[in-house]
């Protein structure tokens, strides 16, 4: 191959090895902001957890004894976690290839997050009603 030729040749080579780099470039600094997506995800269900065991915990030594009804309607919640699950499982079961397409896919992570914040306050809001509602009862928190 002549010079010139091999320079036109290598010019085209480095354009696609710069054109690569940027691209693999942009996909780390995607994958490091899913990584904290789900992290963020991770310990908002967490969380919510130790609400729902600590609600669990009150409404169990309050039993049916305690005469009150607790303004609570678990079904947006019940639906979040479920969806949640859904996400988690898609996740867990698909081929690598898709694994990381859907862990790309923060906005769906996030709108879990917001979600599972927003049952957060309902819960805690019973939480303290309960105990507003019953002062002289000596609950066991988790």
């Amino acid at each position: 191959m002549d010079p010139v030729s091999l320079s036109a040749s290598v010019a085209s080579l480095i354009t696609i090895c710069v054109q690569a780099v940027k691209i693999l470039k942009q996909a780390i600094e995607t994958i490091r902001n899913a990584k904290s997506s789900l992290l963020k995800l991770l310990s908002q269900t967490e969380r919510i957890r130790i609400f729902l065991e600590q609600l669990r915990t009150l409404t169990i030594q309050l039993g049916p004894r305690a005469g009150i009804l607790l303004i609570f309607n678990d079904s947006g919640p019940r639906e979040t976690i479920n969806e949640l699950y859904v996400f988690v499982q898609s996740i867990a079961e698909t081929p690598m290839r898709i694994r990381v397409k859907v862990l790309l896919n923060r906005s769906a992570a996030d709108e879990f997050v917001q979600r599972l914040h927003r049952h957060e306050e309902e819960i805690m809001q019973t939480l303290l009603l309960v105990v507003a509602l019953v002062p002289s009862w000596k609950f066991v928190l988790l």
